[in-house]
């Protein structure tokens, strides 16, 4: 008895199995092998000129980070503090990665503005004091904007039961 309603299933689901377009699933697989390439090419270049400019220079151990998030506008604005030890003498600037769509408002070492560079994915930052080697060197860095994605599922805004949601995939990339 089993044995024909399992056959009258399997002829019933079987048309189904032909219906795929599998066009399209070969497409979309391409189209991610090629957003793929471009993100590690994009992160391999970020971290060519980051280690040219601080690898090895500085050794960050604290970073606190408070975000505050405007889902109407779909904006956030954070406020970054870092902490670390300088591993070189006259160390005189750092390198952070903040992609081009949020905006630095400002840079602060000591309460005093620093200097700074906000291009190509990358925050370059002048210390005001250069730090001697183990010197301790804190900034806090503070900006605003619209986080654009980064691919993967960095960074999505929707709406579930008519309450903003907002998410992210793909830690540490692709972070505000």
């Amino acid at each position: 008895m089993n044995g024909w309603k399992i056959a009258l299933l399997l002829m019933c689901l079987a048309p189904s199995l032909f219906s795929q377009n599998f066009d399209n699933i070969r497409e979309a697989h391409r189209k991610g092998r090629e957003a793929a390439r471009a993100r590690a090419a994009t992160l391999l270049q970020m971290t060519k000129r980051r280690s040219a400019d601080t690898a090895g220079k500085v050794d960050i151990h604290f970073y606190r980070l408070n975000l505050e998030v405007f889902p109407q506008t779909r904006r956030i604005a954070g406020a970054l503090y870092l902490e670390g030890r300088s591993l070189a003498a006259g160390l005189s600037g750092i390198v952070l990665d903040l992609y081009n769509p949020l905006t630095v408002d400002s840079v602060l070492q000591a309460g005093a503005q620093c200097q700074f560079r906000h291009s190509g994915n990358m925050l370059e930052i002048d210390l005001n004091e250069p730090a001697g080697m183990n010197g301790t060197v804190a900034l806090e860095v503070f900006y605003q904007g619209v986080p654009g994605s980064a691919g993967l599922g960095s960074f999505n805004w929707s709406e579930y039961q008519g309450m903003p949601r907002i998410w992210t995939l793909s830690e540490p990339y692709g972070a505000p």
